[in-house]
């Protein structure tokens, strides 16, 4: 495989030991920030992730601790958003093809219809 000489140019290698560092930070800060949205916001994933693997010690753990955690997250309200998007897509799946085209339902026929010459 031969590179590219066009990527070549888009990339340029920081000249200090700081750009490195300040590219590290930002990285780890984001890391970690999307690690704590996930806890506070979606811990019943952290749950079933830890009920799906194969129980020891370190697992048992995190499955018990995890499991107070959602509670208490739940106490607090902050399971809402996850809620509300699990509710929409329920609604979604729930919606059959009648719902989607009503003027295509096939008419019952009545009775009356059916004794009346046209």
């Amino acid at each position: 495989m031969q590179d590219d000489p066009h990527r070549e140019r888009l990339f340029e290698p920081p000249e200090e030991e700081l750009e490195h560092h300040r590219s590290r930070l930002w990285l780890s800060h984001g890391v970690t920030l999307s690690v704590l949205l996930v806890a506070v916001l979606n811990p019943v994933s952290l749950e079933r992730w830890a009920a799906a693997n194969p129980p020891s010690w370190a697992v048992e753990t995190v499955r018990l601790t995890v499991g107070v955690w959602s509670e208490r997250m739940q106490m607090a309200g902050l399971d809402a958003p996850r809620n509300w998007v699990d509710e929409r897509w329920q609604d979604i799946k729930r919606t059959g093809w009648e719902d989607l085209f009503p003027e295509e339902a096939p008419e019952e026929d009545t009775p009356d219809a059916a004794q009346t010459p046209q």
